[in-house]
């Protein structure tokens, strides 16, 4: 997986301990199933992108799934 910028590590540490915790375990998933995933920043969130499409992307008051 690639997971090269730092500020993904910022966005996770300055959440709140419950939502931090809650996006950590779906990252482990998502690095554990689609090992392939790249993970970046895109729109202030981390992102992670399967085949170059976005697979998944969380902030605040959403979050997305691609349909597969």
């Amino acid at each position: 997986m690639k997971n090269a910028d730092p500020e993904i590590e910022l966005y996770y540490g300055s959440l709140p301990g419950d939502r931090r915790d809650a996006l950590l375990a779906i990252r482990k998933l998502i690095r554990r199933t689609w090992p392939t995933t790249s993970e970046d920043m895109a729109y202030g969130m981390p992102t992670f992108h399967l085949d170059g499409l976005p697979l998944f992307r969380s902030r605040a008051r959403s979050t997305s799934w691609r349909s597969t």
